[in-house]
C-alpha cells in the first residue's frame, strides 16, 4: 500500500524442518512479498561489506535471465551504496545438453561430460556478467563451482567472510514447490550472514490487499489477571 522497495525483517531464530507443514513467517514473507526482502541474521556494521550474489544462468526450474540481472543490478548497487565488494558466483552440475552421441559413449565419457558442462557454466556465467554491465569484475571475485547451490553458497560465504548474500525468488505453488523447493527457503539454516532475496519484476504476490476471513488478535490478559 505504500509502495515500499525493500522489507527489512529479523529472522526468526531456530531450524526450520518442515517448512511445507508448518508455515514458518520467514518462508511466507519470502515467498509472498511483492517486493526484495531483507532478512537480518547478524548485529554487524556494514561498512565496507562484502557481498555474494548467487545467480543461475542456466536457468534451472524456469528462472528468467532477467532475475539474474536483477540480482546483480541490486547487488552491485547496494556494494556500491554500502562502500563494499561484490563477488558473484554460479554453481552447476553436469548436463547432456549439447554432447553428441559419440561423445557420450567413448572411453572418456565422464571426462568430456564434466568439461562440457564446466565450458557451458563458464559461457553463461561471463554472458550474465555482460549483460549487467559487469564484464570487468576481477577474477578473484568470480566464483564458477562445480557443486549444487544448496551446498555451496554456506561454505563460500563464511569463507569469503561475507556480510549479505543475495538470491533471487520466485512464486510456487503446489506439488512443484513441494518437490523442487525454494533455495534461498533452503539456505536459510545454513547461512551464517544477512539474506537478501530479490523478486523478478513480473512477480505477482497471492496476498490480498484485504484481510480474508476472521483473525484473533491477542491484546493481553485482562487487568488484574497475572
Amino acid at each position: 500500500r505504500i509502495k515500499a522497495d525493500l522489507i527489512i525483517a529479523q529472522q526468526h531464530a531456530g531450524r526450520h524442518v518442515v517448512p511445507w507443514i508448518l508455515r514458518y513467517t520467514d518462508r511466507e514473507l519470502l515467498r509472498h512479498s511483492p517486493v526484495p526482502v531483507l532478512l537480518l541474521r547478524t548485529n554487524r556494521k556494514y561498512d565496507a561489506i562484502k557481498l555474494l550474489a548467487a545467480i543461475d544462468p542456466s536457468h534451472a526450474f524456469a528462472k528468467s535471465a532477467r532475475l539474474d540481472e536483477q540480482i546483480l543490478r541490486q547487488g552491485s548497487r547496494l556494494a556500491t551504496a554500502l562502500r563494499g565488494q561484490l563477488h558473484v558466483v554460479h554453481t552447476y552440475v553436469p548436463t547432456l545438453m549439447g554432447m553428441t552421441p559419440a561423445e557420450l559413449t567413448s572411453p572418456d565419457a565422464t571426462a568430456q561430460i564434466l568439461r562440457h558442462a564446466g565450458t557451458v557454466a563458464r559461457k553463461g556465467f561471463d554472458a550474465a556478467l555482460r549483460a549487467a554491465r559487469l564484464g570487468r569484475l576481477p577474477a578473484e571475485r568470480r566464483h564458477l563451482l562445480f557443486a549444487h547451490t544448496v551446498d555451496a553458497i554456506g561454505p563460500l560465504a563464511r569463507k569469503l567472510d561475507c556480510d549479505i548474500v543475495v538470491m533471487g525468488a520466485l512464486s510456487r505453488s503446489g506439488l512443484k514447490s513441494l518437490a523442487i523447493g525454494n533455495t534461498a527457503e533452503r539456505l536459510l539454516d545454513d547461512l551464517q550472514c544477512d539474506l537478501l532475496v530479490v523478486k523478478p519484476r513480473s512477480f505477482s504476490s497471492r496476498v490480498g490487499r484485504r484481510p480474508r476471513g476472521p483473525h484473533l488478535v491477542v491484546l493481553g490478559p485482562p487487568p488484574g489477571v497475572i
